[in-house]
């Protein structure tokens, strides 16, 4: 006979007969366990009858709701199967790499290798970098120190420093434009101050008068006392004649050598004559002693004197060589006089050097 429910019913046959025991407690202990068996059988056969007309009642129900899990586990199915599939083309897309990987390692590697040495370049380039960076702002914070210390400097001693200078800044000026043995202006200056007072006086018709100096056989003098005495004798003649210049304007130069220039802006051609008598009497004046002269036992000078009413449309240079020729004719003549270039001919130059030659 089946089980219904864990319960057991045993087998008439293998019961106890109840004649057979003489022992009335033990009769009444087996009759209450077979009420009890009874009762579990009909309890049993109850719950059999409920579960079955549930059953009957909630079939279609059971039936629907195991067709919906049954419908889930096919398309959970469904979704392992093609998850299967994929993980399967990996498979065997791996096993593609990995044999490509094995037939093409030494490419790979020697790219890996090349990619190393690259990274590796560049990290060594990239320290040098670093390193040049540190330097330079190592460079920028010392000159940052410096600018600062100047700084505080300029602040402190500002004026000072502005005046330190200006005075440098005047005897560069003026170390540039004079003549360092003699202390006149030099060429330079005297080139650059002629050719402003000629634009000068052309713009406003004013005469401009030049005044050319040269010391009487300074050769034979340098060679005989020696290269000091000329200087000094240089010098002393710079000074005379710059004694002799009538007010700022006037420029007196060192024009090369033993020679000089004064420029007389506004001067006529009588008045430059007058200061260039001036310059030859305070030549004389000086008594330098001059063994090797063959016109006078001290040191003289020649003159030429030019004078001319610039204008715009001529060059500085007109009166320059108006002032050379009558220099050269002064030297000419005898030397130790003065000579004017003038509008006369040359019989005249001539006479008016006697004239004043005999005069003085």
């Amino acid at each position: 006979m089946p089980r219904l429910f864990g319960d057991t019913v045993r087998d008439p046959q293998s019961l106890p007969d109840p004649a057979a025991s003489s022992d009335p407690q033990a009769l009444i202990e087996e009759n209450k366990r077979l009420r009890q068996q009874v009762a579990a059988l009909e309890q049993s056969n109850r719950d059999l009858q409920i579960a079955l007309e549930t059953t009957a009642i909630h079939g279609d129900c059971i039936e629907n709701e195991l067709q919906s899990t049954l419908s889930l586990y096919r398309r959970q199915q469904q979704r392992l199967q093609t998850i299967l599939k994929q993980v399967a083309q990996q498979k065997r897309d791996l096993e593609w790499v990995l044999q490509t990987t094995i037939e093409h390692s030494s490419v790979i590697e020697n790219e890996l290798l090349s990619a190393n040495e690259r990274l590796t370049i560049e990290a060594h380039q990239h320290r040098n970098a670093e390193q040049k960076l540190q330097s330079l702002l190592g460079t920028i914070t010392r000159e940052r120190e410096d600018l600062e210390h100047v700084l505080r400097l300029i602040i402190e001693h500002g004026d000072a420093m502005i005046e330190q200078l200006y005075v440098q800044a005047t005897e560069a000026g003026a170390k540039a434009t004079m003549d360092a043995l003699t202390r006149v202006a030099n060429r330079r200056r005297f080139d650059e101050y002629l050719e402003q007072q000629w634009q000068t006086r052309g713009s406003r018709s004013e005469p401009l008068a030049l005044v050319m100096v040269d010391v009487d056989s300074f050769k034979a003098y340098n060679d005989l006392l020696g290269h000091v005495a000329g200087d000094v004798c240089l010098q002393q003649v710079a000074m005379a004649i710059a004694q002799v210049a009538r007010s700022t304007s006037d420029l007196v130069a060192r024009y090369g050598g033993e020679e000089f220039a004064v420029l007389l802006p506004r001067a006529t051609l009588q008045q430059a004559e007058l200061v260039g008598t001036r310059i030859r009497q305070a030549v004389l004046g000086l008594s330098l002693p001059h063994p090797r002269s063959a016109v006078n036992p001290c040191v003289t000078v020649s003159v030429g004197v030019a004078a001319i009413s610039p204008s715009l449309t001529t060059s500085p240079t007109l009166l320059v060589s108006r002032a050379d020729r009558a220099l050269y004719a002064a030297k000419q003549q005898g030397r130790n006089r003065v000579v004017v270039a003038d509008e006369l001919s040359n019989e005249t130059i001539a006479l008016r050097s006697a004239v004043e030659m005999r005069i003085h």
